[in-house]
């Protein structure tokens, strides 16, 4: 199924479209139809509602002189019951604690063909051991940090999610301290490493690249954070993107601030390793963090 989230930001953007085309502001549009008001057609453009109205949309596409049953009126009513889709695995009552943030990580990545992920200090989220989940969680609980009560079960089924059968392809480049620098006890992050090597080497859909310091990548700007890049099946959807900060995660949309990450991830996958090269780099560190 597509994700609900980006199917409501595409509605907002299609509504914001239909009110721009006629140079109305917000206020002006809603007394266009008698069941609408501003904050109506302010939630709608913004995604602020998790369940959009479709009566109100319907009275917006009228408002904006869409004719019923065109290709455009189809299109838009289609976003919006997209958009409040129930039943996703992470409003089930077994995930009830489940934070905000990550129900919007879930999101995002709910009905993605493609995920592009860069870090340049921790294991990627969707090939983390529990051990090394809970690691983590404890060192950031320690330093201040609001964590999820059950942010480890609700990442390891968001990992279950992406790394299945039916999940996408993913395509890892993170930078090489990750693998050197051993942010948790030495045999957890060998025992770490020892995954990353056999699920890369077992999954086919699983494209990991190691960025080494010296890597040659020329006069071009370098990453100042990680990001996740995210495609849908369906090209309207966009690509969406998601940075991550220690107590929230930034998602970014808009096409003219994506592409240039787009770019840049290619850069970097371009002067990564192979894969073998990289799976032999894994290898060697692990052997090295047990024989110490």
């Amino acid at each position: 199924m597509p994700s609900p989230l980006v199917r409501r930001i595409r509605l907002g953007y299609a509504i914001r479209t239909l009110r721009d085309d006629l140079s109305l502001t917000a206020e002006a549009f809603a007394k266009r139809s008698q069941s609408l008001t501003r904050l109506d057609v302010t939630r709608l453009e913004t995604a602020a509602l998790r369940r959009p109205d479709l009566g109100k949309v319907m009275a917006c596409l009228e408002a904006a002189g869409v004719d019923e049953g065109s290709a455009r009126w189809h299109e838009i009513v289609r976003m919006a019951r997209d958009g409040g889709k129930k039943g996703v695995w992470w409003e089930k009552a077994e995930f009830s604690g489940i934070s905000e943030r990550q129900k919007r990580c879930a999101d995002v990545e709910c009905g993605a063909v493609t995920i592009r992920h860069y870090h340049n200090s921790l294991i990627p989220w969707m090939l983390q051991t529990r051990e090394y989940i809970e690691a983590r969680d404890h060192a950031w609980r320690e330093e201040g940090a609001q964590i999820d009560p059950i942010q480890g079960i609700s990442r390891l089924r968001r990992q279950a999610e992406v790394t299945g059968e039916a999940g996408p392809q993913i395509s890892i480049v993170i930078e090489e301290q990750v693998i050197r620098r051993p942010l948790v006890d030495r045999p957890v992050m060998a025992r770490q490493l020892r995954h990353l090597a056999e699920t890369t080497e077992t999954n086919p859909r699983i494209d990991l690249r190691l960025l080494p310091v010296d890597a040659q990548f020329g006069r071009h700007s370098t990453p100042l954070m990680p990001f996740d890049l995210f495609t849908y099946e369906d090209p309207g959807d966009g690509t969406a993107m998601m940075i991550p900060t220690i107590n929230d995660d930034v998602l970014v949309t808009e096409a003219a601030e994506v592409e240039p990450y787009v770019h840049l991830w290619d850069r970097l996958r371009d002067a990564a390793l192979s894969q073998v090269d990289t799976a032999a780099f894994i290898a060697q560190a692990a052997a090295k963090l047990v024989a110490r």
